[in-house]
């Protein structure tokens, strides 16, 4: 199983359209996590297939992550950026540069690729956007 992240425009079926066209494409959805941060929605997605889930949400609009790609909310303030980038430093993680994916007036949306997504993962876990999360899965 792996997993991937889908940053896209929060709409009411969001969850509904990605399910139905992965399960038409018989992409079993293993597990899904979902925060909604001003009107995009960042989607925590695991599944069996990722190269095929990939090819079917792209093709239908979707931008998705693979897991070395972290996904970011900070508060849309210069010191919130800079702090996250020095525990970064701190925990000796291997990073690019932040890609700015979306900013409204509170909170920016950033992705950027990580040498140790585990590690990332844990030591970032109150930037990753999920304290307000729709979870689902087995």
């Amino acid at each position: 199983m792996k997993q991937m992240t889908i940053v896209t425009e929060h709409k009411a079926d969001t969850l509904s359209h990605m399910s139905y066209l992965l399960g038409r494409s018989h992409v079993a959805i293993q597990n899904l996590s979902m925060c909604v941060t001003g009107n995009k929605a960042i989607i925590h997605l695991t599944v069996k297939d990722m190269q095929r889930a990939r090819e079917v949400l792209t093709a239908n609009g979707f931008r998705c992550f693979d897991a070395e790609n972290l996904v970011v909310r900070l508060k849309n303030l210069p010191e919130e950026l800079s702090g996250f980038m020095q525990i970064l430093n701190t925990n000796k993680i291997e990073h690019e540069n932040p890609s700015l994916l979306s900013q409204e007036d509170a909170y920016a949306i950033y992705a950027l690729k990580v040498g140790q997504p585990a590690k990332a993962t844990r030591v970032l876990a109150p930037y990753l956007g999920l304290e307000s999360e729709l979870v689902m899965g087995n």
